[in-house]
Protein backbone atom coordinates (compact mmCIF):
# COMPACT_ATOMS: atom_id res chain seq x y z
CA UNK A 1 0.00 0.00 0.00
CA UNK A 2 1.05 3.61 -0.99
CA UNK A 3 1.82 5.74 2.01
CA UNK A 4 -0.78 8.14 3.00
CA UNK A 5 -1.81 11.28 5.04
CA UNK A 6 -2.70 10.78 8.93
CA UNK A 7 -5.23 12.80 9.10
CA UNK A 8 -7.09 11.35 6.05
CA UNK A 9 -7.91 8.41 8.44
CA UNK A 10 -10.92 6.88 9.22
CA UNK A 11 -10.40 7.30 13.17
CA UNK A 12 -8.95 10.78 12.82
CA UNK A 13 -12.17 11.94 10.88
CA UNK A 14 -14.44 9.83 13.12
CA UNK A 15 -12.88 11.26 16.52
CA UNK A 16 -12.66 15.32 14.84
CA UNK A 17 -16.72 14.79 13.73
CA UNK A 18 -17.90 13.31 17.01
CA UNK A 19 -16.04 15.88 19.08
CA UNK A 20 -17.85 18.36 16.73
CA UNK A 21 -21.48 16.24 17.38
CA UNK A 22 -20.51 16.17 20.83
CA UNK A 23 -19.64 19.94 21.52
CA UNK A 24 -24.01 20.57 21.62
CA UNK A 25 -23.91 17.95 24.66
CA UNK A 26 -20.65 19.48 26.16
CA UNK A 27 -21.72 23.04 25.93
CA UNK A 28 -25.02 21.69 28.11
CA UNK A 29 -22.41 19.51 30.33
CA UNK A 30 -20.54 22.95 31.07
CA UNK A 31 -23.95 24.48 32.01
CA UNK A 32 -24.70 21.53 34.06
CA UNK A 33 -21.36 20.99 35.92
CA UNK A 34 -21.33 24.72 36.77
CA UNK A 35 -24.73 24.63 37.99
CA UNK A 36 -23.47 21.57 40.24
CA UNK A 37 -20.37 23.85 40.98
CA UNK A 38 -22.63 26.26 42.51
CA UNK A 39 -24.99 24.04 44.09
CA UNK A 40 -21.19 22.23 45.81
CA UNK A 41 -20.75 25.90 46.94
CA UNK A 42 -24.17 26.48 48.44
CA UNK A 43 -24.20 23.28 50.02
CA UNK A 44 -20.33 23.40 51.53
CA UNK A 45 -21.26 26.92 53.03
CA UNK A 46 -24.47 25.11 53.99
CA UNK A 47 -21.97 22.48 55.79
CA UNK A 48 -19.61 24.73 57.32
CA UNK A 49 -22.37 27.18 58.98
CA UNK A 50 -23.95 23.48 60.27
CA UNK A 51 -20.91 22.18 61.84
CA UNK A 52 -20.08 25.99 63.48
CA UNK A 53 -23.50 25.86 64.73
CA UNK A 54 -23.00 22.45 65.98
CA UNK A 55 -19.53 23.17 67.38
CA UNK A 56 -21.23 26.30 68.77
CA UNK A 57 -24.59 25.51 70.02
CA UNK A 58 -24.04 25.28 74.16
CA UNK A 59 -22.97 29.10 73.58
CA UNK A 60 -25.10 30.32 71.08
CA UNK A 61 -28.13 28.82 73.03
CA UNK A 62 -26.66 30.63 76.38
CA UNK A 63 -26.35 33.81 75.17
CA UNK A 64 -29.83 34.31 73.62
CA UNK A 65 -30.87 32.43 77.02
CA UNK A 66 -29.20 35.47 78.63
CA UNK A 67 -30.98 38.01 76.31
CA UNK A 68 -34.46 36.40 76.83
CA UNK A 69 -33.89 36.50 80.49
CA UNK A 70 -32.87 40.21 80.64
CA UNK A 71 -35.67 41.40 78.00
CA UNK A 72 -38.49 38.71 80.48
CA UNK A 73 -36.93 40.91 83.61
CA UNK A 74 -37.24 43.93 81.98
CA UNK A 75 -40.98 43.25 81.24
CA UNK A 76 -41.31 43.13 85.16
CA UNK A 77 -38.78 45.72 86.50
CA UNK A 78 -41.46 48.52 86.17
CA UNK A 79 -44.04 46.86 88.73
CA UNK A 80 -41.25 46.49 91.14
CA UNK A 81 -39.45 50.11 91.18
CA UNK A 82 -41.35 51.04 93.99
CA UNK A 83 -41.01 47.84 96.20
CA UNK A 84 -37.37 47.21 96.37
CA UNK A 85 -37.17 44.81 98.90
CA UNK A 86 -40.18 42.36 96.58
CA UNK A 87 -37.88 42.95 93.70
CA UNK A 88 -34.23 42.24 94.81
CA UNK A 89 -36.06 38.98 96.27
CA UNK A 90 -37.75 37.94 92.52
CA UNK A 91 -34.28 38.78 91.25
CA UNK A 92 -32.42 36.14 93.94
CA UNK A 93 -35.38 33.63 93.56
CA UNK A 94 -34.57 33.95 89.44
CA UNK A 95 -30.66 33.56 89.81
CA UNK A 96 -31.33 30.56 92.45
CA UNK A 97 -33.80 28.74 90.03
CA UNK A 98 -31.04 29.89 86.65
CA UNK A 99 -27.78 28.40 87.60
CA UNK A 100 -26.26 29.38 84.53
CA UNK A 101 -26.32 33.20 85.87
CA UNK A 102 -24.40 34.44 88.81
CA UNK A 103 -25.76 37.66 88.77
CA UNK A 104 -28.89 39.00 87.94
CA UNK A 105 -30.12 42.97 88.90
CA UNK A 106 -31.47 46.47 87.88
CA UNK A 107 -29.01 49.52 88.37
CA UNK A 108 -31.44 52.70 88.22
CA UNK A 109 -29.87 55.62 86.50
CA UNK A 110 -29.01 57.23 89.81
CA UNK A 111 -26.10 53.99 89.97
CA UNK A 112 -27.93 53.02 93.26
CA UNK A 113 -28.33 49.58 92.63
CA UNK A 114 -30.82 48.09 95.95
CA UNK A 115 -32.94 45.23 93.19
CA UNK A 116 -30.62 42.72 92.56
CA UNK A 117 -29.89 38.64 92.91
CA UNK A 118 -27.19 39.69 95.54
CA UNK A 119 -30.05 41.23 98.20
CA UNK A 120 -27.45 43.96 99.14
CA UNK A 121 -27.56 47.66 98.18
CA UNK A 122 -24.48 48.85 95.91
CA UNK A 123 -23.36 52.28 94.64
CA UNK A 124 -21.77 52.40 91.05
CA UNK A 125 -20.49 56.01 92.10
CA UNK A 126 -21.78 57.41 88.88
CA UNK A 127 -24.94 58.32 87.54
CA UNK A 128 -25.74 57.43 84.07
CA UNK A 129 -26.38 60.09 81.75
CA UNK A 130 -28.05 59.14 77.88
CA UNK A 131 -25.50 60.38 75.18
CA UNK A 132 -28.24 60.57 72.59
CA UNK A 133 -32.00 60.74 73.55
CA UNK A 134 -33.21 57.00 73.70
CA UNK A 135 -29.86 55.40 73.02
CA UNK A 136 -28.15 53.55 76.32
CA UNK A 137 -24.58 54.49 77.44
CA UNK A 138 -23.69 51.02 78.04
CA UNK A 139 -22.67 48.00 75.13
CA UNK A 140 -26.00 45.54 74.92
CA UNK A 141 -23.17 42.84 75.79
CA UNK A 142 -19.49 42.99 77.18
CA UNK A 143 -16.68 40.75 78.96
CA UNK A 144 -15.84 41.52 82.35
CA UNK A 145 -12.43 40.05 83.01
CA UNK A 146 -12.51 40.48 86.98
CA UNK A 147 -15.60 39.48 87.62
CA UNK A 148 -17.03 42.34 89.93
CA UNK A 149 -19.58 40.30 92.41
CA UNK A 150 -18.59 36.75 91.00
CA UNK A 151 -14.82 37.03 91.44
CA UNK A 152 -14.20 35.60 87.72
CA UNK A 153 -14.56 36.42 83.88
CA UNK A 154 -18.10 37.14 83.27
CA UNK A 155 -20.26 37.78 80.37
CA UNK A 156 -22.65 40.77 81.12
CA UNK A 157 -25.68 40.77 78.88
CA UNK A 158 -27.34 44.49 79.21
CA UNK A 159 -30.72 45.98 78.40
CA UNK A 160 -32.02 49.65 78.66
CA UNK A 161 -34.99 50.07 80.62
CA UNK A 162 -37.15 52.93 79.09
CA UNK A 163 -40.71 53.77 81.28
CA UNK A 164 -43.28 55.85 79.08
CA UNK A 165 -40.04 56.64 77.08
CA UNK A 166 -37.98 57.98 80.20
CA UNK A 167 -35.13 56.24 80.95
CA UNK A 168 -35.02 54.29 84.28
CA UNK A 169 -31.82 52.36 84.26
CA UNK A 170 -30.40 48.97 82.84
CA UNK A 171 -31.18 45.56 83.80
CA UNK A 172 -28.47 42.97 83.78
CA UNK A 173 -27.39 39.37 83.51
CA UNK A 174 -24.25 38.38 83.91
CA UNK A 175 -22.83 34.51 82.65
CA UNK A 176 -19.56 32.66 83.48
CA UNK A 177 -17.46 33.42 80.87
CA UNK A 178 -16.20 29.63 80.60
CA UNK A 179 -19.49 28.28 80.33
CA UNK A 180 -19.72 29.83 76.63
CA UNK A 181 -16.55 28.89 74.91
CA UNK A 182 -17.30 25.66 72.30
CA UNK A 183 -15.43 22.96 72.89
CA UNK A 184 -12.90 22.88 70.00
CA UNK A 185 -10.06 20.16 69.36
CA UNK A 186 -7.08 21.14 70.44
CA UNK A 187 -5.18 19.66 67.23
CA UNK A 188 -7.67 21.37 64.49
CA UNK A 189 -7.89 17.61 62.75
CA UNK A 190 -12.05 18.55 62.71
CA UNK A 191 -10.62 21.34 60.41
CA UNK A 192 -12.13 24.32 62.53
CA UNK A 193 -9.63 26.40 63.38
CA UNK A 194 -11.19 28.61 66.03
CA UNK A 195 -15.11 29.50 66.97
CA UNK A 196 -15.52 33.02 68.15
CA UNK A 197 -18.12 35.37 69.42
CA UNK A 198 -17.88 39.20 67.58
CA UNK A 199 -20.41 41.94 68.78
CA UNK A 200 -22.15 44.10 65.75
CA UNK A 201 -19.31 46.49 67.36
CA UNK A 202 -16.56 44.03 66.31
CA UNK A 203 -15.75 43.53 69.63
CA UNK A 204 -14.53 39.95 70.56
CA UNK A 205 -16.73 38.64 73.48
CA UNK A 206 -15.25 34.37 73.80
CA UNK A 207 -12.84 32.36 71.48
CA UNK A 208 -12.49 28.58 71.55
CA UNK A 209 -8.29 29.07 70.86
CA UNK A 210 -7.95 31.59 73.15
CA UNK A 211 -6.36 35.09 73.31
CA UNK A 212 -3.79 34.77 70.84
CA UNK A 213 -6.06 33.08 69.00
CA UNK A 214 -8.19 35.30 68.63
CA UNK A 215 -5.68 38.15 67.77
CA UNK A 216 -4.15 35.58 64.83
CA UNK A 217 -7.43 34.66 63.41
CA UNK A 218 -10.08 37.21 63.47
CA UNK A 219 -10.74 39.35 60.20
CA UNK A 220 -7.93 41.66 59.69
CA UNK A 221 -10.75 44.23 57.78
CA UNK A 222 -13.97 43.34 59.39
CA UNK A 223 -16.92 44.60 57.59
CA UNK A 224 -19.55 44.59 60.25
CA UNK A 225 -22.28 44.48 58.16
CA UNK A 226 -21.50 40.58 57.29
CA UNK A 227 -22.17 39.75 60.95
CA UNK A 228 -25.72 40.35 60.62
CA UNK A 229 -26.82 37.69 58.36
CA UNK A 230 -26.45 33.67 58.23
CA UNK A 231 -23.84 33.32 55.35
CA UNK A 232 -19.73 32.47 54.69
CA UNK A 233 -17.14 34.63 53.37
CA UNK A 234 -13.50 34.92 52.63
CA UNK A 235 -11.47 37.09 54.17
CA UNK A 236 -7.74 37.90 55.02
CA UNK A 237 -6.74 37.13 58.86
CA UNK A 238 -4.87 39.19 60.81
CA UNK A 239 -1.80 36.72 60.88
CA UNK A 240 -2.25 37.51 56.81
CA UNK A 241 -3.63 34.05 55.37
CA UNK A 242 -6.87 34.00 53.93
CA UNK A 243 -9.72 31.96 55.65
CA UNK A 244 -13.22 30.97 55.01
CA UNK A 245 -15.88 32.38 57.83
CA UNK A 246 -19.08 30.97 58.84
CA UNK A 247 -21.28 33.23 60.48
CA UNK A 248 -24.55 32.17 63.11
CA UNK A 249 -26.21 35.40 64.04
CA UNK A 250 -27.56 35.41 67.67
CA UNK A 251 -31.23 35.61 67.69
CA UNK A 252 -32.38 38.34 69.87
CA UNK A 253 -29.13 40.22 70.63
CA UNK A 254 -26.34 42.25 68.62
CA UNK A 255 -24.07 39.49 68.20
CA UNK A 256 -22.85 36.57 65.99
CA UNK A 257 -20.95 33.23 66.71
CA UNK A 258 -18.26 32.94 63.73
CA UNK A 259 -16.41 29.85 62.75
CA UNK A 260 -13.05 30.08 61.50
CA UNK A 261 -11.78 27.50 58.75
CA UNK A 262 -9.83 26.76 56.60
CA UNK A 263 -9.94 28.37 52.95
CA UNK A 264 -10.58 24.89 51.14
CA UNK A 265 -12.53 23.66 53.37
CA UNK A 266 -15.89 23.93 51.80
CA UNK A 267 -14.76 22.09 48.61
CA UNK A 268 -13.32 18.92 50.69
CA UNK A 269 -16.78 18.65 52.07
CA UNK A 270 -18.55 19.30 48.95
CA UNK A 271 -16.59 16.47 47.12
CA UNK A 272 -18.72 14.41 45.53
CA UNK A 273 -16.58 12.37 43.41
CA UNK A 274 -16.52 13.64 40.43
CA UNK A 275 -13.84 16.56 41.12
CA UNK A 276 -13.35 19.62 39.24
CA UNK A 277 -16.00 20.47 36.49
CA UNK A 278 -12.94 20.65 33.89
CA UNK A 279 -11.87 17.35 34.55
CA UNK A 280 -15.33 15.70 34.70
CA UNK A 281 -16.61 16.71 31.01
CA UNK A 282 -12.96 16.02 29.42
CA UNK A 283 -13.24 12.66 30.58
CA UNK A 284 -17.18 12.18 29.66
CA UNK A 285 -15.40 13.84 26.11
CA UNK A 286 -12.49 10.87 26.54
CA UNK A 287 -14.59 8.08 26.95
CA UNK A 288 -17.39 9.19 24.59
CA UNK A 289 -14.27 8.78 21.92
CA UNK A 290 -13.03 5.68 23.64
CA UNK A 291 -16.90 4.69 23.09
CA UNK A 292 -17.03 5.08 19.24
CA UNK A 293 -13.56 4.11 18.39
CA UNK A 294 -13.93 0.90 19.85
CA UNK A 295 -17.44 0.46 17.99
CA UNK A 296 -15.90 1.78 14.38
CA UNK A 297 -12.83 -0.64 15.17
CA UNK A 298 -15.42 -3.53 16.12
CA UNK A 299 -17.91 -3.01 13.48
CA UNK A 300 -15.96 -1.63 10.62
CA UNK A 301 -11.81 -0.98 10.84
CA UNK A 302 -11.32 -4.66 12.27
CA UNK A 303 -13.30 -6.25 9.10
CA UNK A 304 -11.54 -3.38 6.47
CA UNK A 305 -7.67 -4.31 7.68
CA UNK A 306 -8.69 -8.04 6.96
CA UNK A 307 -9.99 -7.41 3.72
CA UNK A 308 -7.16 -5.33 2.84
CA UNK A 309 -4.84 -7.63 3.83
CA UNK A 310 -6.63 -10.01 1.25
CA UNK A 311 -6.14 -7.29 -1.55
CA UNK A 312 -2.57 -6.96 -0.82
CA UNK A 313 -2.06 -10.32 -1.06
CA UNK A 314 -4.17 -10.98 -4.08
CA UNK A 315 -2.17 -8.44 -5.48
CA UNK A 316 0.99 -9.90 -4.88
CA UNK A 317 0.02 -13.39 -5.15
CA UNK A 318 -2.71 -14.06 -6.66
CA UNK A 319 -4.49 -16.06 -4.06
CA UNK A 320 -7.01 -15.71 -1.71
CA UNK A 321 -6.79 -16.57 1.97
CA UNK A 322 -9.73 -14.74 3.52
CA UNK A 323 -11.31 -16.40 6.32
CA UNK A 324 -14.44 -14.03 6.78
CA UNK A 325 -16.39 -14.20 10.32
CA UNK A 326 -20.01 -13.51 8.15
CA UNK A 327 -22.01 -13.57 11.57
CA UNK A 328 -19.76 -10.85 13.43
CA UNK A 329 -19.29 -8.17 10.30
CA UNK A 330 -22.25 -6.32 9.09
CA UNK A 331 -24.20 -6.95 6.25
CA UNK A 332 -22.50 -3.91 4.23
CA UNK A 333 -18.91 -5.26 4.93
CA UNK A 334 -20.09 -8.78 4.29
CA UNK A 335 -21.38 -7.87 0.98
CA UNK A 336 -18.24 -5.99 0.11
CA UNK A 337 -16.17 -9.06 0.97
CA UNK A 338 -17.90 -11.61 -1.28
CA UNK A 339 -17.80 -8.80 -4.03
CA UNK A 340 -14.00 -8.91 -3.88
CA UNK A 341 -14.16 -12.72 -3.82
CA UNK A 342 -16.80 -12.76 -6.48
CA UNK A 343 -14.45 -9.91 -8.69
CA UNK A 344 -10.70 -11.75 -7.60
CA UNK A 345 -12.21 -15.15 -9.11
CA UNK A 346 -13.30 -13.76 -12.20
CA UNK A 347 -9.97 -11.68 -12.46
CA UNK A 348 -8.09 -15.28 -11.66
CA UNK A 349 -10.24 -16.92 -14.97
CA UNK A 350 -9.63 -14.04 -17.22
CA UNK A 351 -6.17 -13.91 -16.50
CA UNK A 352 -5.77 -17.26 -16.86
CA UNK A 353 -7.59 -16.97 -20.51
CA UNK A 354 -5.01 -13.91 -21.38
CA UNK A 355 -2.10 -16.55 -20.12
CA UNK A 356 -3.75 -19.35 -22.36
CA UNK A 357 -3.68 -17.50 -25.30
CA UNK A 358 -0.16 -15.62 -25.04
CA UNK A 359 0.89 -19.02 -24.46
CA UNK A 360 -0.84 -20.13 -27.88
CA UNK A 361 0.74 -17.03 -29.46
CA UNK A 362 3.81 -17.85 -28.23
CA UNK A 363 4.16 -21.74 -29.07
CA UNK A 364 2.33 -20.71 -32.65
CA UNK A 365 5.21 -18.13 -32.97
CA UNK A 366 8.31 -20.20 -32.55
CA UNK A 367 6.57 -22.94 -34.99
CA UNK A 368 6.71 -19.67 -37.30
CA UNK A 369 10.68 -19.33 -37.02
CA UNK A 370 11.21 -22.97 -36.68
CA UNK A 371 9.51 -23.62 -40.37
CA UNK A 372 10.94 -19.92 -41.29
CA UNK A 373 14.71 -20.99 -40.18
CA UNK A 374 13.80 -24.88 -42.57
CA UNK A 375 12.42 -22.89 -45.69
CA UNK A 376 15.62 -21.18 -45.19
CA UNK A 377 18.00 -24.19 -45.02
CA UNK A 378 15.78 -25.54 -48.05
CA UNK A 379 16.76 -22.54 -50.32
CA UNK A 380 20.42 -22.80 -49.10
CA UNK A 381 20.36 -26.53 -49.72
CA UNK A 382 18.56 -25.63 -53.42
CA UNK A 383 21.17 -22.86 -53.98
CA UNK A 384 24.30 -25.43 -52.87
CA UNK A 385 23.00 -27.96 -56.04
CA UNK A 386 22.53 -25.04 -57.91
CA UNK A 387 26.24 -24.20 -57.26
CA UNK A 388 27.37 -27.65 -58.17
CA UNK A 389 25.47 -27.33 -62.07
CA UNK A 390 27.20 -24.16 -62.13
CA UNK A 391 30.53 -24.21 -64.38
CA UNK A 392 31.24 -19.91 -63.87
CA UNK A 393 33.58 -19.13 -61.43
CA UNK A 394 31.18 -15.65 -60.73
CA UNK A 395 28.08 -17.62 -60.75
CA UNK A 396 29.43 -20.09 -58.00
CA UNK A 397 30.73 -16.92 -55.93
CA UNK A 398 27.43 -14.81 -56.72
CA UNK A 399 25.75 -17.78 -55.56
CA UNK A 400 27.97 -18.70 -52.19
CA UNK A 401 27.40 -15.21 -50.88
CA UNK A 402 23.71 -15.40 -51.10
CA UNK A 403 24.12 -18.45 -49.49
CA UNK A 404 26.06 -17.30 -46.33
CA UNK A 405 23.56 -14.32 -46.31
CA UNK A 406 20.09 -17.27 -45.62
CA UNK A 407 22.15 -19.07 -43.73
CA UNK A 408 23.15 -16.16 -41.31
CA UNK A 409 19.10 -15.48 -41.34
CA UNK A 410 18.49 -19.07 -40.44
CA UNK A 411 20.64 -18.62 -37.64
CA UNK A 412 18.37 -15.73 -36.16
CA UNK A 413 15.47 -17.98 -36.80
CA UNK A 414 16.41 -20.90 -35.12
CA UNK A 415 17.93 -18.66 -32.11
CA UNK A 416 14.04 -17.52 -31.81
CA UNK A 417 12.73 -20.41 -31.91
CA UNK A 418 14.90 -21.90 -28.91
CA UNK A 419 14.91 -18.78 -26.41
CA UNK A 420 13.32 -18.77 -23.86
CA UNK A 421 12.92 -14.96 -23.41
CA UNK A 422 10.52 -14.33 -26.65
CA UNK A 423 11.52 -11.37 -28.38
CA UNK A 424 14.58 -10.64 -26.74
CA UNK A 425 17.94 -12.51 -28.95
CA UNK A 426 21.21 -13.09 -27.60
CA UNK A 427 23.46 -11.42 -31.10
CA UNK A 428 26.63 -12.71 -29.22
CA UNK A 429 25.73 -15.78 -29.75
CA UNK A 430 24.34 -15.45 -33.12
CA UNK A 431 27.86 -13.35 -33.80
CA UNK A 432 29.86 -16.19 -32.75
CA UNK A 433 28.56 -18.90 -34.29
CA UNK A 434 28.72 -16.86 -37.67
CA UNK A 435 32.63 -16.63 -37.13
CA UNK A 436 32.74 -19.88 -37.11
CA UNK A 437 31.05 -20.66 -40.23
CA UNK A 438 32.32 -18.35 -42.16
CA UNK A 439 35.77 -19.90 -40.93
CA UNK A 440 34.84 -22.93 -42.39
CA UNK A 441 33.17 -22.14 -45.34
CA UNK A 442 34.75 -18.92 -46.99
CA UNK A 443 38.53 -19.67 -45.86
CA UNK A 444 40.42 -20.86 -48.99
CA UNK A 445 42.66 -24.36 -48.26
CA UNK A 446 45.89 -23.76 -47.67
CA UNK A 447 45.25 -20.20 -45.99
CA UNK A 448 46.23 -19.65 -42.48
CA UNK A 449 44.46 -16.77 -40.67
CA UNK A 450 44.49 -15.49 -36.89
CA UNK A 451 41.01 -15.25 -35.37
CA UNK A 452 40.82 -13.41 -32.37
CA UNK A 453 37.33 -12.70 -30.52
CA UNK A 454 36.02 -10.80 -27.79
CA UNK A 455 32.58 -11.10 -27.61
CA UNK A 456 30.10 -10.69 -25.30
CA UNK A 457 26.17 -11.88 -24.54
CA UNK A 458 24.08 -9.00 -25.85
CA UNK A 459 20.45 -9.42 -25.55
CA UNK A 460 18.83 -7.20 -28.22
CA UNK A 461 15.10 -6.91 -29.66
CA UNK A 462 14.61 -9.21 -32.88
CA UNK A 463 14.11 -6.00 -34.99
CA UNK A 464 18.19 -5.23 -33.80
CA UNK A 465 19.37 -8.60 -34.09
CA UNK A 466 18.50 -9.51 -37.72
CA UNK A 467 20.27 -6.39 -39.39
CA UNK A 468 23.46 -6.58 -36.96
CA UNK A 469 23.65 -10.48 -37.58
CA UNK A 470 23.64 -9.67 -41.68
CA UNK A 471 26.24 -6.94 -40.43
CA UNK A 472 28.53 -8.75 -38.97
CA UNK A 473 27.99 -11.92 -41.45
CA UNK A 474 28.61 -9.50 -44.40
CA UNK A 475 31.85 -7.67 -42.61
CA UNK A 476 33.35 -11.16 -41.75
CA UNK A 477 33.17 -12.35 -44.90
CA UNK A 478 34.73 -9.68 -46.95
CA UNK A 479 37.21 -9.73 -44.35
CA UNK A 480 38.37 -13.14 -44.63
CA UNK A 481 38.47 -12.63 -48.24
CA UNK A 482 39.97 -9.68 -48.46
CA UNK A 483 42.82 -10.40 -45.32
CA UNK A 484 46.27 -9.72 -46.83
CA UNK A 485 49.58 -9.54 -45.37
CA UNK A 486 53.40 -9.59 -45.80
CA UNK A 487 55.40 -12.17 -46.27
CA UNK A 488 56.45 -12.90 -42.82
CA UNK A 489 53.44 -12.28 -40.91
CA UNK A 490 50.24 -14.32 -40.84
CA UNK A 491 46.97 -12.22 -41.40
CA UNK A 492 44.88 -11.41 -38.39
CA UNK A 493 41.27 -10.86 -37.73
CA UNK A 494 39.61 -9.45 -34.92
CA UNK A 495 36.16 -9.07 -33.71
CA UNK A 496 34.68 -7.64 -30.66
CA UNK A 497 31.18 -6.73 -29.06
CA UNK A 498 30.32 -5.00 -25.91
CA UNK A 499 27.94 -2.73 -24.57
CA UNK A 500 29.01 0.68 -23.48
CA UNK A 501 25.96 1.82 -20.83
CA UNK A 502 22.56 2.51 -23.64
CA UNK A 503 25.25 1.64 -26.64
CA UNK A 504 26.08 -1.49 -28.18
CA UNK A 505 29.56 -1.34 -30.44
CA UNK A 506 30.17 -3.43 -32.60
CA UNK A 507 34.17 -3.73 -34.25
CA UNK A 508 35.92 -5.49 -36.65
CA UNK A 509 39.43 -4.93 -38.03
CA UNK A 510 42.03 -7.43 -40.16
CA UNK A 511 45.15 -7.06 -41.49
CA UNK A 512 45.23 -5.77 -44.97
CA UNK A 513 48.42 -5.55 -47.06
CA UNK A 514 47.99 -4.42 -51.14
CA UNK A 515 50.92 -6.59 -52.16
CA UNK A 516 50.37 -9.87 -51.17
CA UNK A 517 47.94 -11.92 -52.87
CA UNK A 518 44.70 -11.88 -51.53
CA UNK A 519 45.16 -8.31 -51.19
CA UNK A 520 45.63 -7.82 -54.98
CA UNK A 521 42.11 -9.07 -55.51
CA UNK A 522 39.25 -6.66 -53.65
CA UNK A 523 39.67 -4.28 -56.27
CA UNK A 524 39.65 -6.25 -59.51
CA UNK A 525 36.87 -9.09 -57.79
CA UNK A 526 34.49 -6.74 -55.50
CA UNK A 527 31.45 -5.65 -57.01
CA UNK A 528 30.36 -3.05 -53.92
CA UNK A 529 27.35 -5.13 -52.86
CA UNK A 530 29.01 -6.02 -49.46
CA UNK A 531 29.78 -1.95 -48.85
CA UNK A 532 25.98 -1.25 -49.63
CA UNK A 533 24.68 -3.97 -47.83
CA UNK A 534 26.43 -3.16 -44.63
CA UNK A 535 25.41 0.61 -45.12
CA UNK A 536 21.77 0.11 -45.36
CA UNK A 537 21.87 -3.03 -42.56
CA UNK A 538 23.64 0.22 -40.27
CA UNK A 539 20.62 2.48 -41.63
CA UNK A 540 18.02 -0.07 -40.59
CA UNK A 541 20.05 -0.88 -37.10
CA UNK A 542 19.93 2.93 -36.42
CA UNK A 543 23.52 3.35 -35.90
CA UNK A 544 26.53 4.69 -36.41
CA UNK A 545 29.62 3.76 -38.85
CA UNK A 546 33.41 4.47 -38.38
CA UNK A 547 35.83 3.20 -40.82
CA UNK A 548 39.62 3.58 -41.13
CA UNK A 549 41.82 2.53 -43.51
CA UNK A 550 45.81 2.40 -44.31
CA UNK A 551 48.12 -0.25 -46.20
CA UNK A 552 48.55 -2.48 -43.44
CA UNK A 553 44.92 -2.73 -41.61
CA UNK A 554 41.49 -2.33 -42.29
CA UNK A 555 38.94 -1.18 -39.32
CA UNK A 556 34.85 -1.11 -39.08
CA UNK A 557 33.34 0.34 -35.90
CA UNK A 558 29.40 0.81 -35.38
CA UNK A 559 27.42 1.79 -32.69
CA UNK A 560 23.94 1.64 -31.72
CA UNK A 561 21.52 2.56 -29.39
CA UNK A 562 20.23 -0.57 -27.33
CA UNK A 563 16.47 -1.31 -26.95
CA UNK A 564 15.29 -2.50 -23.52
CA UNK A 565 12.35 -4.26 -23.83
CA UNK A 566 10.70 -6.10 -20.78
CA UNK A 567 10.67 -9.66 -21.03
CA UNK A 568 7.37 -11.82 -22.37
CA UNK A 569 5.37 -14.31 -20.69
CA UNK A 570 7.35 -17.29 -20.40
CA UNK A 571 5.56 -20.38 -22.54
CA UNK A 572 3.34 -22.63 -20.06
Amino acid sequence: MTGQRWYKSLRVLLALWLSIALLPLGLMAVLQTNRIAQDSEINANLALLSLTEQVAISEKSAVEQAFGAVRFLKTITPDLLDTPDLCAQIFSSFAQNSPSYNFVGFVPESGVMSCSSLGEVYDFERPFLLDEPGVAPVPPIVVDPAGQFSGGAVVIITEPLFDEGVFRGFVSVSVPHETLVPAVQADGTDGLIDVMTITYEGDIITSARGTDSVLLNRPADLDISLLQQRQTFEAISAAGERRTYAVIPVRGGPASIVGVWPLNAGDAMADNGLGQPAVFRILMWVCSLIVALLALHMLVLRHLTILCRAMDEFAATRSMSLHHDSHAAPNEIRALTDNFMRMGDDIVREEAGVENALRQKNILLKEVHHRVKNNLQMISSIMNMQMRQASSPETKSVLGRLQDRILSLALIHRDLHQSDTFGLVNVGTLITELVENAVDVVMPEGRGIDVTTDIDGLMVVTDQAVPLSLIAAEAITNAIKYTGATDDQTPWLKISLHREEDEGVFALSNSFHPGSAAGTTPERDSTGLGGTLINAFVTQLGGDVDITKNDTAYAMTIRFSVNDIVNDAPDY
